[in-house]
Formats: structure tokens, sequence, C-alpha cells
């Protein structure tokens, strides 16, 4: 009895072995995990963390980053100043107009994607009426269009016409008065020579001075640029008698009269060093011939002053001209384009769309999704340039790092100042400061004025205190065979509660950046060399390139190209 009780119950437990093996080895197979995130606009912050040390607080040593001349001077010694205030500045006029070209850089990549993004809008539009078919009112506003398109297109023809016809009356007004300046030039310098200076030399054929200077080289040199300032002026009258047919003709004419008052000039400069040596002549006779100098030399120099501004004066009118031209025409342009794109779109309403004429247009959209995308990295590079244009200008500059007193200040205005020489120094009026030591990997990210949060281990992680950057030493210091750069940090708040010796927690601040497109890092894939990201697109796995940019701290990374907002990405595929 026992025995057949034992044999059913281990039938039994067969029974249910076979079913919890069939079970395993029959179930349907679990699909794979997949995580994701949709792409957002966000902010992305980069920390640096590092541990320091409270000690007393220091006097603080400042010099210029770069050598200069110093344009103001903000305090003096005994002034009370803050952390940042501005205490001395360096001329950065240059500078400032990198800055400023910089900027417009931005506004005009800016300007340019806000041209994409409309382009972008009225291809999807017109995608989106493709695709829908076309209604009798949308042919006549397509026709009204393209009779806007034309009207616009003869005005703005008739706009290059008048602007082309006024460049060239304005340029001929100018060059109309070429020849009277040349005259004017002639005339005085013909008279410099030999109307004022005529009683200083001999009539005879071999022309000397009527009296004996005593630097006999200097005679010659004189003599030899007064036969050499007739025969420039002679080249001058044989300029001016010519025939000029071209506006190149009249520059040529122009640089041959500056060619010729400036060896007269020159001339002149060596009588006048002739006069003030020793000559035999007596003092009024001297004074006569240097009053006679004086004249001619200015008569010859506001000739040569006139043919200058006259120069001057045709080139910029050129430029001018140039860019008014150039402008119409791009209006001109610009209506061509659109009466072309205005005919277009009514012959493709008029015939229908075809299934390739969609296709074209949804190629079109992404065309002008792609530049969207594109013309976003290239503000990021301009954007990029203003920064490095304005911590150009920031070497050039003194901020205080401490809240503080003036105790020296050696930086005067309009003196001439060297890099890394101290100039102002400032005692604290706080007491405690912190010293941290930041790797070599991560200094490059930290700059003085840095923001940063402060856990001290004795009030631990419930009270934050704020500190900011306010040194770093240039020299570094090896820890355990590791380079590193002392740098200091002064408190910002809560000082009654800070003593000397305390450990800091700190993470540093080193960039923030705004309303950017930022995904988890483990997300960017490398694969055939290139940084990639697997997007979701209608349940099917579509692999991008990527531009990254900064990694912040978070685990996300900045993406300056290859997904825009709203887009699926993967971030996890389980195995």
């Amino acid at each position: 009895m026992n025995f057949i009780k034992k044999f059913k119950v281990l039938i039994i437990f067969v029974i249910i072995l076979l079913a919890v093996v069939g079970y395993f080895l029959l179930k349907p197979e679990k699909p794979p995990r997949i995580d994701t995130v949709k792409v957002e606009l966000t902010d992305l912050k980069q920390f640096v963390s590092v541990v320091g040390n409270v000690k007393a607080a220091k006097n603080a040593d400042l010099a210029f980053e770069n050598g200069g001349k110093v344009s103001k001077v903000h305090f003096d010694v005994g002034d009370h100043v803050n952390a940042g205030d501005v205490l001395a500045e360096l001329n950065v006029a240059d500078l400032q107009a990198d800055l400023q070209q910089a900027k417009a850089q931005v506004s005009s990549a800016e300007a340019t994607l806000g041209q994409y993004k409309a382009v972008l809008s009225a291809e999807q539009a017109r995608l989106d009426e493709m695709k829908s078919g076309t209604r009798l009112e949308e042919i006549k506003i397509a026709q009204t269009k393209v009779d806007n398109a034309k009207s616009d297109l003869s005005i703005a023809k008739l706009d290059l016409e008048t602007t082309k016809t006024k460049a060239q009356t304005d340029l001929e007004n100018l060059y109309d008065d070429v020849i009277n300046t040349l005259n004017d030039g002639h005339t005085k310098a013909d008279n410099a020579i030999n109307t004022q200076l005529d009683d200083l030399f001999t009539n005879v054929n071999n022309v000397d001075f009527t009296f004996e200077p005593n630097n006999s080289q200097l005679e010659v040199n004189a003599l030899t640029a007064r036969r050499d300032s007739l025969l420039e002026l002679t080249k001058l009258r044989t300029e001016i008698d010519k025939v000029h047919t071209s506006n190149l003709d009249f520059d040529n004419a122009l640089s041959v009269g500056k060619t010729s008052l400036l060896a007269v000039r020159y001339f002149l400069n060596l009588v006048g060093d002739v006069l003030d040596g020793d000559v035999s002549l007596s003092t009024a006779t001297l004074a006569t011939y240097k009053t006679n100098l004086n004249t001619a030399k200015t008569n010859v120099n506001t000739a040569l002053t006139s043919i200058s501004n006259l120069q001057q004066s045709i080139l910029a009118q050129k430029n001018t001209n140039i860019d008014n031209i150039n402008s119409i025409q791009a209006i001109v342009d610009g209506a061509e384009f659109d009466l072309r794109s205005a005919e277009d779109e009514l012959n493709l309403k008029l015939a229908g769309y075809t299934k390739e004429q969609v296709d074209a247009q949804t190629a079109k959209v992404q065309q002008a999704e792609a530049n969207i995308v594109s013309q976003r990295a290239i503000i990021n590079q301009k954007n990029a340039s203003v920064e490095s244009a304005q911590a150009k200008i920031e070497k050039n500059i003194i901020h205080s790092p401490i809240k503080g007193v003036i105790t020296k200040q050696d930086a005067k205005e309009g003196e001439i100042v060297s890099a890394n020489t101290i100039v102002i120094s400032i005692i604290s009026e706080l007491e405690f400061e912190i010293e941290a030591y930041i790797t070599e990997v991560d200094i490059s990210k930290i700059k003085i004025g840095n923001k940063a949060q402060v856990v001290l281990d004795a009030y631990g992680d419930d009270e934050l205190f704020e500190a900011s950057v306010v040194s770093i030493d240039p020299a570094e210091r090896v820890i355990e065979g590791v380079s590193t750069y002392k740098t200091t940090l002064q408190f910002s708040n809560g000082v009654e509660k800070i003593r000397s010796g305390m450990t800091a927690d700190l993470e540093i601040m080193t960039n923030h950046l705004e309303n950017i497109i930022a995904i988890p890092l483990r997300a960017v894939l490398n694969k055939d060399n290139n940084k990639v990201v697997r997007k979701l697109v209608n349940g099917e796995i579509v692999y991008e390139n990527v531009t990254t940019g900064l990694r912040g701290s978070d685990g996300k990374v900045e993406i300056l190209s290859g997904i825009k907002e709203g887009e699926i990405i993967i971030t996890f595929i389980e195995e």
C-alpha cells in the first residue's frame, strides 16, 4: 500500500516538472526593453567638483594680463571696493571693434536663421497645399502673386537704372574737378620755385645759390632736388595738357600731380635745412627768405591736400556707388526670384501635382530643416567668437576679486604698463577663504569670477555657502604625481559660521548654457569614427550623425547639429 502511494506521488512530481520545463521552453520570447527620451530645449551646467580647506584670508596683488596704455582708473588708495568692481582698464578700442564685429556676425547669423525658418514655413505650407490639392481660389491668389511680382520687378529695375545713372553723375562731377585741382597745384608749385625762392638762386645756366651755404653736401642735394622738381612740374604740365578720355586717365593724372608736388615739397624742405644752417646772410635777408619759404611750403601743402582729398572723395564715391548698386541689384535679383517662384507656383496649381513633385517638395522641406540645424551650429560658433572677444577685453581690465580696501594704486591714466606687473593691491575685509588644488584636466575650465556652492563638513548638506574664484596660481604643484594648481575662493555669505581649517566640498560652475538641445551622454555612440544617436522613427531605429558641444555635469551633452526638438532618441536597448 505504501509503495502504491509513493508511486502516485512520484508520477505527480514528474508531471509538474514536465509542465514547468515546457512552459519555459515554449513561452513567447519577451521583446528587448528600449529606453527613450524626447528631445527638448533645456539648460546645461558644467561643474568642477573639488575638496578644499578654509584658511585665513590674504591680500590680493593684481596685474593686467596684457600690457598697454591705461585708459581709466576707478579707485584710489584707501577706497573700499566690492568683489567684481572694475578697478582699472587699458585702452581696448581695437578689441571693442572686434567685439562689435563678432556681435554683428551673430546678429547676421540670427537674421539668416530667421530667413531659414521663414523658408521652412513657406516650403511646409506648399507641401501641405500640394498634398491637399488646388482650389480655384488658390489659383486666383497665385495669379495675383505673379502680377504683384512682375510689378515689383519693374519697380526694382527702374530703381537700379536710376541708381546707376546717379552713381555715374556723382563720379563725373568729382572727375570734373581733377584738371582744375592739378592746375592749381602746378601754379602753387611753380610759384614756390620760381617766385617765392627766386632770390635764393642765380638765373645763369648753371643755377646756384646766391649765397654760400656752409654745408656743401646739403647744397648739392638742394640744387639736385630743385632740378628734379622742375622736371616733375614739366611732367605735370604735360599731363594736364593731355586729353583724358577715361576715369583711369584722370586717376593717373592725380597720381602724377601728387608725385610732382611731393618732389617740390622735398626740395622746399632741403632749402629750409640750408637756411637753418650757418649762412652768410644778414638777419633781415634771412628772415625774408624764411618767410617766403614758409609761404611756398604752405601753398604746396595746401595743393597736396587738395589732390589727396579729391583722390579720397573719388575712392569713397566709387565704394558708395558699388554699395548702392549692389544693394539695388540684390533687390532686383530677389524680385526676379520671387517672380520665378510665383510663376512656378501658378503653373503647379494649374497643372496639379505629381508624386515626383510632392517628393521633390518634401526634399525641399527636409533641406530647409537641415539649413536651420546647420545655421544654429553657425550661431553657436559666432557666439563663441563673441565670448572669445569678450575674454580678450577682460584681460585688459582689472576686477577686484575680493571685497576689501585698496592699499596700493600704481596704475595712472595715460601711462604704459607691462603685462603681469603688480599695479594694485587690496587687503581683504573678510577673514576666511578657501584653498583648493585643481588638477590640470579641470583647471582649463576655471576662470576668475566663477561662482561655487560650498558644503562645509562641519554643517553638512543642509546648509550651503556661496563663494567665487578670486585667484589661480600660474605655477603647478605636483601632488601624488599629478599636476595641480592652487585656486583661491572667497566666501560670499555665512562668514560668522566659518572657521579656519574646515573642510569644504566645492561645486564650481564653469559654464552655463540656456535653451539648448542636450541629451543623455549614454545616447551618443561612436560608429565608423562618427558620433551618432539612434532615433525612433515610426517604430524603426534610424542612426543619425551628430555634432556634440559642452558636456554637462548632469550626464547630458550639448547637441549642435543632427537632431531637433521633439524627436525621440534611444538611450538604452536591452541585449
